[in-house]
C-alpha cells in the first residue's frame, strides 16, 4: 500500500518494473520493522529494569520510614509533655483526662500506618503491572499517582523531617518514573 502512494516510487503500475520495486522494498520494510520492533523491546526492558531499581528505592525508603516513626513519637510525646509541663506550670486547674483525649486525637491525626500500608500495596502492584502486562503504559500511569499521593499524604502528615526528607527522595524518583512512563505503551 505505501508503494502505492504517490511520488513514492517512479515506476509504471502494471511494468516489469513494479514488481521488481515490490520485491526489492518489500524485504527491506521488512527487516526495518523488525529492527524497529527490537530496538523497541530492548529499550522496554531497560526502561523496565530501571524502574524496578526505582520501585525498590522506594521501597527501601518505605522501610526506613518505619524505623523512624518510634523515634517521631517519642520525640514529639517528649516535646509535648515539655509544652503542657510550660503551660500548666504548677497549675493543676485542668484536666489530665481532657489533656490525654486532645493527645489522643492529635496522634490519631499523625499516625501514617495506612498510608504505608497503601504505598506497599501500590508498590507491588506497580511491580506487578510491569511484568505482566503487555500494554501497561495507562495502568501504570494511574498507579504512579497513587504511590504519589501517598507519599504526599505521608510527608504532610509525619510533620517530622527525617521523614519528609526521605519524602522528597521519594517524589524525586516518582517523577523520573512518571516521565520514563510516557515512553512505555
Amino acid at each position: 500500500n505505501l508503494l502505492k502512494l504517490p511520488e513514492i516510487t517512479t515506476v509504471i503500475q502494471g511494468t516489469h518494473d513494479e514488481i521488481r520495486v515490490e520485491q526489492r522494498l518489500l524485504p527491506l520494510f521488512e527487516q526495518a520493522c523488525e529492527a524497529f520492533k527490537l530496538s523497541r523491546e530492548k529499550e522496554g526492558s531497560r526502561l523496565s529494569e530501571d524502574m524496578f531499581n526505582r520501585l525498590n528505592k522506594l521501597d527501601q525508603n518505605r522501610i526506613e520510614i518505619l524505623t523512624l516513626i518510634p523515634r517521631r513519637q517519642q520525640e514529639y510525646l517528649a516535646k509535648t509533655q515539655n509544652r503542657i509541663a510550660e503551660l500548666v506550670g504548677e497549675s493543676q486547674s485542668f484536666s489530665i483526662d481532657r489533656v490525654a483525649t486532645e493527645l489522643g486525637i492529635m496522634a490519631e491525626k499523625m499516625d501514617v500506618t495506612e498510608e504505608l500500608v497503601r504505598l506497599d500495596s501500590h508498590l507491588n502492584l506497580f511491580k506487578e503491572t510491569l511484568q505482566q502486562s503487555k500494554s501497561p503504559g495507562k495502568k501504570l500511569g494511574f498507579i504512579q499517582q497513587e504511590i504519589l499521593r501517598e507519599v504526599n499524604t505521608l510527608g504532610t502528615k509525619s510533620q517530622y523531617s527525617d521523614i519528609i526528607h526521605r519524602c522528597v527522595e521519594m517524589k524525586e524518583e516518582i517523577e523520573i518514573i512518571r516521565e520514563q512512563l510516557m515512553n512505555i505503551e
